[in-house]
């Protein structure tokens, strides 16, 4: 859109009053904007990283900390499987019969709870209100963990003047993460898919042993 960003992220909204309250539809069903509006944006505001490396004696420990803050992400996953009516929080508020709100009927009349149903197949799947399945994208996480040993060959005699054993461990876990997802994984290669959850593989954590030899 001229004069935005690209990192823009469009999609409905709920349409609400003046006092930011969700409006019904005469079915008692939430009511959508009439065209995608400006949600939030995918674009971070900085990111961070530390990296730094502990030893004591034949020990060392290196770690590589990143972090990125601000920006939005979205997922259609959790909307389809809400309006499927397949997700936790679709099974909960069944189970306890109603879903909290903030909202007006369409005579004006404040609305406190709705049919669980109702509510989550009128913002759920793809063309439903999107605005409910925007979240925060940041997060923080521990990319790698390196335990490395330092062997003393000195009093062998062996051609190996040097050698090293190491677990490491990559993307290990989240230390903050708001979003249902790790944002930070995309769908495709599209230049329109960065943080968009839409049946992603899961996030992957991966663990070696390393063994380093000199000669």
């Amino acid at each position: 859109v001229a004069g935005g960003s690209f990192g823009d992220l469009y999609g409905y909204k709920f349409l609400r009053n003046d006092a930011g309250q969700i409006i019904l539809d005469a079915k008692g069903a939430p009511r959508k904007t009439a065209e995608p509006e400006l949600i939030g944006s995918l674009d971070p505001d900085f990111t961070l990283g530390w990296n730094n490396n502990l030893t004591f004696k034949q020990f060392s420990l290196g770690f590589l900390i990143n972090g990125i803050f601000g920006g939005n992400c979205v997922s259609q996953t959790e909307s389809m499987l809400d309006g499927a009516g397949v997700s936790k929080r679709s099974g909960d508020d069944r189970d306890q019969g109603y879903t909290e709100i903030n909202a007006v009927s369409a005579e004006g009349a404040a609305v406190t709870q709705i049919d669980p149903e109702k509510w989550y197949r009128a913002i759920g799947d793809r063309n439903g209100i999107l605005e409910a399945y925007v979240y925060d994208r940041t997060n923080v996480r521990l990319t790698q963990l390196a335990l490395t040993y330092d062997l003393n060959l000195k009093s062998l005699n062996i051609p190996i003047k040097a050698a090293a054993v190491s677990l490491v461990g990559q993307n290990l876990l989240f230390l903050y993460r708001n979003a249902p997802y790790d944002p930070e994984l995309t769908m495709s290669t599209g230049l329109g898919a960065q943080s968009l959850d839409n049946f992603n593989v899961p996030a992957t954590r991966t663990l070696g042993f390393n063994i380093k030899l000199n000669f």
